[in-house]
């Protein structure tokens, strides 16, 4: 894996890329970054590198193109949510 040209995301996400990588025993190369998981998969489906997504990610879009492969071990972190309080119960047409 360590050969393959990588994409990355969001500061947070790319720390995490790197992370993972380098328990795995290696550095990504990363040559594009985005924070769009569907482009992420249009690369990925092109070509032009491959990627850590969460699983999530897939079950919102799965590019058929894209073949996926578990990560191994499987790899967790967590996301917090802040929202401004003025915002509580306004829909998420007007976010």
């Amino acid at each position: 894996m360590d050969a393959q040209r990588w994409i990355a995301g969001c500061p947070s996400c790319t720390a995490h890329l790197v992370e993972v990588c380098r328990s795995a025993g290696f550095h990504p190369e990363i040559h594009h970054e985005t924070d769009d998981y569907v482009v992420t998969q249009a690369w990925v489906a092109a070509g032009l590198g491959v990627a850590l997504l969460p699983r999530l990610a897939l079950t919102a879009f799965w590019d058929p193109r894209v073949h996926v492969v578990a990560a191994d071990p499987e790899q967790h972190r967590q996301l917090f949510l802040v929202h401004h309080r003025d915002l509580a119960g306004v829909g998420s047409s007007a976010l």
